[in-house]
């Protein structure tokens, strides 16, 4: 059998020099690279052998490594959403919710059951659609003491799915303070004039 030595960097496997792979325990190639050779040295010579291999390629194939390592740094750059810091509650319980927008017209409360709640916000579903941005007036009882809750929140993903063959909308709103609903209000009230 051929002898390789592999360096694992970021779950891709590169063929850098000579080393023995057929071991039952796995690891031990990974563990001579790095105490043969600093980190950055490693780095070079997998450079060096990588460009070695890429001068072995026509143009058609650079170019659609170019694109491929092109949609790679696309997809790094993109802004990765931040990691949850507030535990999610999960709950099942029905509640209605009123939208600021809608209130101008006519008053209607929506049914919606909460699936979970953070302090950060909520996520419930509805047999209503509602819009992205919608800033929405949440009532529900305290499952633990029956006390009447309100939230307010600003819908920020809509989802639909099907369940059991109609359409529901799966929605996640973030809480929004007292200060921004009355901006809203005020807004809604200006605009059109």
């Amino acid at each position: 059998m051929e002898e390789a030595r592999l360096g694992l960097v970021k779950g891709i496997k590169y063929v850098v020099g000579d080393c023995s792979i057929s071991t039952k325990k796995g690891i031990d190639p990974f563990l001579r690279i790095f105490q043969e050779k600093t980190f950055s040295d490693f780095m070079i010579i997998m450079k060096s052998k990588i460009l070695e291999d890429l001068k072995k390629l026509d143009k058609n194939q650079l170019l659609q490594l170019r694109d491929d390592i092109d949609q790679l740094i696309k997809e790094n750059n993109e802004e990765k959403p931040e990691k949850r810091k507030n535990q999610r509650v999960p709950l099942n319980i029905a509640a209605t919710c009123e939208v600021e927008r809608e209130k101008q017209f006519f008053e209607l409360q929506h049914k919606i059951r909460i699936l979970d709640l953070s302090s950060k916000g909520l996520r419930f579903k509805s047999d209503d659609l509602l819009l992205e941005d919608d800033l929405l007036s949440v009532f529900f009882r305290s499952p633990s003491n029956g006390i009447e809750k309100k939230i307010d929140c600003k819908v920020v993903r809509v989802t639909e799915v099907e369940e059991d063959g109609t359409k529901k909308y799966h929605m996640a709103a973030k809480a929004v303070s007292k200060e921004e609903v009355r901006r809203y209000k005020e807004w809604l009230s200006k605009r059109g004039k």
